[in-house]
């Protein structure tokens, strides 16, 4: 029994360091822990700077105790997006005015900076040219509109106005211009240190009457009914060429200097038109267009990931009796809505990417596309899958080469799918007469911005352009663009 006992010590003993040498070799194996971020100081903070500057940042990390760590940024970034942008070195560079918060994260510690990019002075005055001759006793209101050096317009800048040739023609600083005497009047608007002119003829008040026509009208709310208005002179002669002044009296109407009237809300109005001292009315009565009606709600499809849990949906397309939509995830879906109020899955399809953006079929619906943005191994771009039997969906081919910065919308036309890229905000146009094998035929962006390129930690971007949307229609491509100079084109395909 001594001997059983005393082998039973032995091994017991012998596990006992078995297991002492797993657990030694698990801590050896351990990676030691770096130091723990406490703060992050981003610097500069707190600076005012130009449009198109350029500013390097620097991110500082301390410990509880203090002490600086030696550990780099894993991240930075600018916002809002469309005012400044900054690389993965911390090289910011700012667009417009506006406040910009940089952030730089260390250790997963945020840290950030606030900077004012300041408004620049208006580089330039667009004055709306005056085409006719004002009578003698008219008044007319220009219109000048101050813009920067990238072309934006600057609501934020007044304008002043002063005459050059007061004896013929006086302007109040709102732009109000009175004729006084017969001869050419040189008005100038200045926003600034930007100036412009523009001259108005003025002639004699050889007026005898003014006549509107229609002299009488009805219409709808949302309507556009044109108005004329023609002058005489006392042996009853046409007298053409002249300034009409517009105004308008009613509940809520307006009329543009062509005599284009609108009205928003139900009423009678009154429509004056005035040449010099001599003027004509019309009326015209605005009935409501009654297209108001309640929306019913017929179906809800619930949208949830393999887990259960909700799924956001992005993008969707309807064509015939089938319903496409995208997520805020990795799939697309098809279903049948012959039957709207009882819709049914047909199929879907996976792909790499965080985010599937917009998605369309061909009008036969024989090929689909939809967009792609954060892929795993950084190849967004689009994808074109066979859509002639959404219940059996089947991808054809992708398209990343000049686009692997991420698509977020596509517009298919005949067999060329335009689309968005995210990394330039240059817009693209595939060619997928073989679907099989789609290729790059075309390529346009704006370039009157203050645009950069950066190196950002999902690769090469450019800062300050961003094509956002997109539509084409009857050789037009309609292109909506956030940028420093944003604005709404209207591109022509030859």
């Amino acid at each position: 029994m001594t001997r059983v006992r005393s082998c039973a010590a032995v091994l017991l003993v012998a596990a006992a360091f078995a297991c002492a040498l797993v657990v030694s070799a698990q801590e050896a194996a351990k990676p030691a822990e770096g130091p723990k971020v406490e703060s992050v100081t981003v610097s500069p903070d707190g600076i005012q700077v130009q449009v198109g500057e350029k500013v390097q940042f620097t991110a500082v990390a301390k410990d509880a105790s203090g002490k600086v760590l030696a550990i780099k940024p894993t991240l930075w970034s600018a916002s809002p997006f469309d005012i400044a942008g900054i690389d993965s070195a911390g090289l910011g560079v700012f667009h417009k005015p506006g406040e910009v918060t940089v952030s730089a994260v260390v250790g997963e510690k945020p840290g950030f900076a606030h900077v004012t990019v300041k408004v620049p002075s208006a580089a330039q005055v667009e004055i709306e040219p005056v085409k006719q001759s004002l009578v003698v006793g008219g008044s007319t209101l220009l219109i000048a509109t101050p813009r920067s050096a990238d072309g934006d317009p600057r609501r934020d800048v007044a304008v002043h106005w002063k005459s050059v040739t007061p004896a013929i023609a006086k302007v109040d600083d709102a732009g109000l211009v009175t004729a006084l005497a017969p001869g050419t009047a040189r008005l100038q608007a200045a926003a600034g240190p930007a100036t412009a002119e523009v001259s108005i003829r003025v002639v004699a008040d050889t007026v005898h009457k003014v006549s509107v026509e229609p002299a009488t009208a009805s219409a709808k709310t949302g309507d556009v009914v044109h108005f004329a208005a023609s002058a005489q002179n006392a042996k009853g002669a046409a007298i053409r060429d002249l300034l009409t002044t517009w105004t308008v009296s009613g509940p809520k109407g307006t009329i543009y200097a062509d005599g284009a009237f609108v009205a928003d809300a139900p009423g009678t109005y009154l429509v004056k038109a005035a040449k010099g001292s001599h003027s004509d009315v019309a009326s015209i009565t605005i009935t409501p267009r009654n297209a108001e009606r309640e929306i019913e709600v017929v179906a809800h499809i619930p949208t949830k990931d393999a887990d259960g849990k909700p799924l956001q949906t992005a993008e969707e397309w309807v064509i015939g009796n089938h319903l496409y939509y995208t997520t805020i995830s990795d799939r697309a879906y098809a279903y049948d809505i012959s039957d709207p109020a009882h819709p049914q899955l047909l199929d879907s399809m996976k792909a790499d990417a965080r985010l599937l953006n917009d998605i369309s079929t061909t009008p036969d619906e024989k090929v689909g596309v939809f967009t792609r943005e954060g892929a795993s191994n950084r190849k967004n771009g689009i994808v074109f899958f066979d859509a002639s039997d959404p219940a059996h969906l089947k991808v054809i081919s992708e398209y990343t080469e000049t686009v692997t910065g991420g698509v977020h919308s596509a517009f298919i036309n005949t067999h060329y799918a335009y689309i968005t890229d995210d990394a330039t905000g240059s817009l693209r146009v595939i060619d997928f007469k073989d679907p099989a094998h789609p290729k790059e035929v075309a390529r346009w962006q704006t370039e009157h911005t203050n645009a950069a390129t950066i190196e950002t930690h999902t690769g090469t971007m450019t800062s300050g352009r961003y094509l956002h949307d997109l539509y084409v229609k009857d050789g037009l491509a309609y292109l909506a663009t956030g940028a420093t100079a944003s604005s709404f084109w209207m591109w022509a395909m030859a």
